[in-house]
This record gives structure tokens, sequence and C-alpha cells, in this order.
């Protein structure tokens, strides 16, 4: 629980964005986020002018990826909120368990 709360003491405080973010450089620093606005083309750049330049998707894209995997959240066909919260977990949880299993196994 301590090594949780170091990382996220390291960790709240940053903020990268989009490059259509530029006008929001004053708003971050009011609110005491150390941000990163990536500048339009700086990709493309990197990508031109070295090979071996990887680039990185964004947490929330990785996790849609995930769940778009599952074909029953894809379309919701519940009509209480509650059922399809719990089916939401329950699919996390089967990602988590399916990657713990994949490293530890």
């Amino acid at each position: 629980m301590k090594m949780l709360k170091e990382l996220l003491r390291c960790f709240s405080n940053k903020l990268e964005a989009y490059a259509g973010y530029t006008g929001y450089a004053e708003v971050m620093e009011a609110r005491q986020y150390i941000g990163h606005i990536r500048p339009h083309g700086e990709k493309k750049f990197k990508i031109a002018h070295n090979p071996q330049f990887k680039a990185r998707r964004w947490v929330v894209e990785a996790a849609h990826s995930w769940l778009k995997r599952f074909c029953k959240l894809l379309v919701r066909f519940e009509k209480k909120a509650d059922n399809y919260l719990g089916l939401l977990q329950f699919v996390c949880a089967l990602i988590v368990w399916r990657k713990f299993m994949r490293i530890h196994a």
C-alpha cells in the first residue's frame, strides 16, 4: 500500500495532452499539473528522423481495445444500469486475470 501511495504521488500531477489543448497550458499550471502538450507534427517528425521511434498508445486506447473484444459490451442490451455495471466489472476482472496468468504462467 505504501508503494502505491508513493507511485500515485509521483504521477498524480503529470498530464499529457494532444495538440488541440495548446490554449490550456495556463489552466494546467493553475491546477498544479505538469503538462506536456505535443505540438502538431512532432510524432511524424520523430518517425521520419528516428527509425527506432515507436509511437505509444494511450492507456485509454489500450483499455478500449481490450473491452471491444467482448461483444456483449459493444451493444448494451441490459435495461438496468446495475446489470450493465456488473457485467463491465466482471469483464474488467477477467481481463486483469488473463493478463496476470500470462505473466505468472
